[in-house]
């Protein structure tokens, strides 16, 4: 075989190529391999064999199995001249004069320097590159080798989260990491993200996750240049996250900012500039749409036969303006194209006992509305010192400033509806307010845009200090306290003039808002690791850390504002009998020790244990400490005996977990009954001041929620090409907080209380499979593949039963399902004429006719009236899953991601729009419909809207329209980049240079026709819709 593998190169060596074989993780592809016969330069490594010829070298290149290495780049150190082995892991280069060192590498092992010497013939064996196992993970006040680890902890890279450019850190990692749940469901300039890890356990809980930022807890991730983050853990199950106590009850994500490093300055910049457009939202009608809506609702009513009953349909100057084609879309006229950019400089340096990073960051966001723009400026200076062999000390320091602009968020849901006949601007381009033909009542809704009549705005300066000192006394004890500041300063001002959408004709309204607020943390960590005789190997760490988090806040309004111009600017301005005034202080604290063991046996089996005390200044004497335990450990089977023989296997490792987390998510002072003023009562014909009781009542019994969770877990090496993990956990929370409304006998009108009144249960399971598909010196397939399904549920409620709300579109609490679950009517479909049972049935006292919406009868009395109200859907995902493929040929880069969010339910807020009169009914702007809207008719037996009908309100049945299935399949990103030859770059200084093109938000599909034009990862919401973006970049590196 091997003689006909030779005869096989030998005849294509003729032109410089021979084909080869190779194994790739899907089966058997063909790879190309050039001959080192030729000289060429490829991927900056110059192949010849003349080069100052001092000697001649040869050798072979072997695996730890034997086999030859094909491909295999032999470079001579300190240069870009080399080569690479044949079909049988030979090669021959000559050794320039003065030169005796060459570096040897391949995919997936580690790169060998041999020093030369007097050989001229060598036979060097590669070594597996491990480094993926002993990769260090940050972890709870610590850190471990990732083949260490025994519980579940995902990391991602910086070039993960720089690839994807955006402002926001947790937008460039969506779907890339199993487990944890990212959606942006605003387009708002300098939105934040939601996100959630295994699903949500609290109430009124907030369930997102901590964030630990360079090792200080209550930092802003969004305030974060992307381009700042070296790397990020995502600790996921209770041992992980136990150590962090109630602060990490809804998981943890580590950020790992970059340092300075030794030796030359390192300069880079990375900026890009794009367009914010194409807005996921459907269209009004117009045109013919239109006219053909208004006749079938007066068709509904007898009143329309023909065109000729036109003039019954439409009063003279509608169409007069039809006449005129002064269809207007207002979604167009109140959204733009908006534009993004962003530039970031950073500066890596240092000595080998001093080193330092520097970095500049601006990023500009205009929404797809005008006024609605964000923009951030940071700047970071993290430097470490060594002091000397036992010391070392450093200060990390961001400072981020934002300054937004914001608009009336009704605008969107007001212009969707407006009546589509109107003179928008007058003969000189001003704005009429009253545009709409025939409706001398109806305001513009470009009233916000015209000058000083609408303003709000908002600015912020968030500095984040952390200094820390560590010392080493001894071989493997260590002490490190951190000290770390996070303080915030936040002026928010807003004014909304006579004749803005929000005031109308009501006179003028002006506020401004000032939060000083600091966040303090103090850590002492004590740490001790220690192996004995390569069999056993220890580590302990104990520690105490303490926060304190005080916010204050002053506020001022006043209205009738003299001026339009003076904005809320000088509030002095308005009427002086309606100055408020009002001013707030919250305060609390923590207080929490810990302590953490960690056993490895012959590196092949690892036990950890932790525990902490947490104590928390918002419960009340006698509930304020609680403790949470966790136990994890794991088995190396690939390091056993046993295992050895099979050279596909990389690792295999199993690891089981346990532990209690806990969460104390009621406000300040939720335990003490306040006191408020009251209106003035008369005694003895003279007012006095009265006061009352705060509006939430006291509650010394409150207790920690605690979430008790069990982990176990696969990871999977094989081929050095495929990594995969498994995990599967159950969580069973208790105690559950929330805030209720009490009896009003008891407490009065609107008095709440937080008490424990429920418990839930989440288990779920959660793929990763990290696969190169394909790789050779020329070009590269990589895949990410994740899945995450978590079945979440209520299991018990204060007195067993429902807690339904009654509001339609908020959340129910329902026994057996998610938390964010909805009550009311379930839509079946529309009425048809062929339906023989409609007249059985009455709808609130009505019976129902052909168009009409069919409504589930939950209590088959054929009366549909409230109790026939059944859960009609969670908000809770049944699954999320992510795709990645990057590709790489020679210079180009191309990324592909996927993402897909399946078996929610959303509240489609932009159907409340539906007016099925055909004209307006309740004053105000409701004349219009979306063209999505397929409505009923005779000729249209549709079952997605009922038919419209002139003079009628829209039926009680119809909130059963707002429940859609949300599911959508997304291509998120697309990047395409080109990465210019080093040898080109030489001369002008340049390292490294790269131009790319990024879509995002390119293709949305969703589940349901209902949401045709709309971007369901919006979850629903009718005021700021997402959009697709498309932007230009460069990174350059000095």
């Amino acid at each position: 075989m091997k003689k006909k593998r030779k005869q096989m190169c030998s005849s294509l060596n003729v032109i410089g190529i021979c084909l080869r074989y190779t194994p790739i993780i899907l089966g058997l592809s063909i790879a190309l391999c050039t001959s080192a016969v030729v000289s060429a330069r490829e991927n900056g490594i110059e192949i010849s064999q003349n080069i100052n010829q001092q000697k001649t070298i040869q050798g072979r290149v072997i695996d730890e199995t034997g086999e030859p290495v094909i491909g295999a780049s032999i470079k001579i150190k300190g240069t870009n001249t080399g080569t690479i082995t044949d079909i049988d892991g030979n090669f021959s280069f000559d050794l320039p004069a003065g030169k005796n060192e060459i570096e040897v590498s391949f995919l997936s092992y580690i790169t060998e320097v041999i020093t030369i010497g007097n050989n001229t013939r060598l036979n060097i064996r590669l070594r597996p590159d491990i480094q993926a196992l002993d990769e260090v993970v940050v972890i709870g006040y610590g850190t471990v080798r990732k083949r260490d680890l025994a519980g579940s902890v995902a990391s991602v890279k910086a070039t993960d989260v720089i690839g994807v450019p955006t402002s926001n850190v947790m937008e460039a990692i969506q779907g890339k990491v199993a487990g944890i749940d990212i959606i942006r469901t605003s387009g708002e300039a300098g939105a934040k993200p939601q996100i959630t890890i295994r699903g949500n356990r609290s109430i009124n809980g907030d369930n997102s996750p901590l964030f630990i930022i360079d090792g200080i807890q209550g930092g802003a991730y969004e305030d974060l240049n992307p381009n700042d983050i070296a790397s990020m853990d995502i600790l996921k199950d209770a041992s992980s996250t136990a150590i962090y106590g109630a602060q990490g009850a809804n998981g943890v994500i580590i950020i790992t900012t970059k340092k300075g490093e030794a030796g030359k300055v390192k300069v880079n910049y990375d900026g890009y500039w794009g367009t914010n457009s194409d807005v996921q939202y459907p269209k009004p009608l117009t045109g013919d749409a239109f006219i053909n809506y208004r006749r079938e609702a007066y068709r509904t009513a007898g009143l329309w036969n023909g065109s000729d009953d036109d003039i019954k349909a439409f009063s003279s100057e509608e169409l007069q303006a039809i006449r005129d084609n002064k269809w207007i879309n207002w979604i167009d006229l109140v959204t733009r194209t908006g534009t993004q950019q962003s530039h970031n400089v950073s500066v890596q340096s240092g000595t080998e006992k001093t080193k330092a990073f520097l970095s500049l960051g601006y990023f500009q966001e205009q929404g797809i509305f005008p006024n609605d723009e964000a923009k951030r400026y940071t700047a970071r200076i993290n430097v470490d010192q060594t002091i000397n062999q036992w010391v070392k000390g450093g200060l990390y320091s961001q400072f981020a400033y934002w300054d937004k602009d914001q608009i009336n968020k009704s605008l969107l849901s007001k212009a969707a509806v407006a009546f589509p006949l109107a003179t928008p601007y007058d003969e000189y381009g001003n704005i009429n307010l009253y545009p709409m033909v025939g409706r001398a009542d109806s305001y513009s809704p470009l009233a916000d845009y015209v000058e000083n009549k609408a303003y709000r705005n908002e600015k912020q300066l968030n500095t984040t200090l952390n200094a820390y000192l560590e010392i080493n006394p001894l071989k493997g004890l260590t002490y490190r306290s951190n000290l770390g500041a996070n303080l915030g300063f936040t002026r928010s001002g807003s004014y909304y003039g006579k004749n803005s959408l929000k005031q109308t004709t009501s006179p003028s309204s002006a506020s401004i808002n000032n939060n000083n607020s600091y966040y303090l943390t103090w850590d002492n960590v004590i740490t001790y690791k220690q192996a004995f005789h390569e069999i056993h190997s220890l580590g302990f760490t104990v520690l105490s850390s303490w926060t304190k988090y005080v916010s204050e806040e002053s506020a001022a309004s006043n209205s009738e504002q003299s001026e339009d111009s003076y904005l809320f600017y000088n509030l002095g301005a308005g009427n002086a009998s309606l100055n408020k005034i009002s001013s707030g202080y919250l305060g609390k604290e923590t207080m929490s020790y810990a302590a953490r063991a960690e056993y490895n046996l012959l590196n092949k089996y690892l036990l950890n244990a932790s525990v902490r005390l947490d104590g928390a200044s918002q419960l009340a004497k006698g509930n304020k400490w609680c403790v949470f335990p966790s136990i994890s450990g794991a088995w190396i089977i690939s390091e056993e005996a046993f295992m050895k023989e099979i050279n596909q296997l990389d690792n295999l490792k199993l690891r089981t977990s346990w532990g209690i987390s806990g969460n104390a998510a009621v406000e300040a002072y939720a335990t003490q009954t306040g006191m408020q003023s009251s209106d003035s009562w008369g005694f003895g014909g003279k007012a006095a001041p009265t006061y009352k009781y705060s509006a939430n009542a006291g509650n010394k019994d409150l207790t920690w929620e605690k979430s008790n969770t069990y982990d176990i877990g696969i990871d999977l090496g094989l081929l050095k090409r495929i990594s995969f993990s498994v995990d599967y956990y159950h969580t069973k929370t208790t105690d559950i907080l929330m805030k209720r409304e009490m009896p009003t006998a008891l407490y009065g009108v609107g008095t709440t209380m937080w008490q424990n009144i429920a418990a839930t249960e989440n288990n779920g399971i959660e793929l990763s499979l990290n696969t190169i598909n394909y790789k050779t010196k020329d070009f590269e397939w990589l895949s990410t593949i994740t899945f995450s399904k978590d079945n979440e549920k209520i299991t018990a409620l204060i007195d067993g039963r429902n807690i339904i709300d009654q509001d339609d579109v908020d959340y129910s609490l329902l026994l057996d399902k998610p938390i964010k679950s909805w009550w009311n009517l379930k839509k079946l479909g529309i009425w048809q004429t062929n339906d023989t049972d409609i007249n059985d049935y009455k709808y609130y006292g009505t019976p129902p006719k052909p168009g009409d919406i069919k409504i589930y009868d939950a209590t088959s009395d054929k009366q549909i009236l409230d109790d026939d109200e059944v859960y009609v859907g969670s908000n809770t995902p049944k699954w999320v899953g992510g795709f990645q493929n990057s590709f790489r040929y020679k210079g180009f880069d191309l990324s592909v991601y996927m993402f897909a969010r399946w078996g929610q339910t959303i509240c489609a807020k932009y159907v409340y729009g539906y007016n099925p009169a055909g004209a307006i009914n309740t004053g105000g702007m409701q004349n219009n419909i979306f063209n999505t809207f397929d409505y009923w008719t005779p000729e249209n037996p549709t079952n997605a809207f009922p038919r419209p009908a002139y003079n009628t309100i829209l039926p009680t049945t119809a909130r059963s329209l707002y429940f859609v299935d949300g599911s959508f399949f997304k291509i998120k990103t697309l990047t395409l980049g080109y990465t210019l030859p080093k040898n080109w770059l030489d001369n002008v200084q340049i390292s490294k240079l790269r131009a790319y093109v990024t879509a995002n938000n390119l293709f949305t599909k969703a589940n349901s026709d209902l949401l045709m034009n709309y971007d369901p990862e919006g979850n629903g919401g009718d005021e700021m819709p997402l959009f697709k973006t498309f932007v230009v970049g460069l990174s350059v590196t000095f």
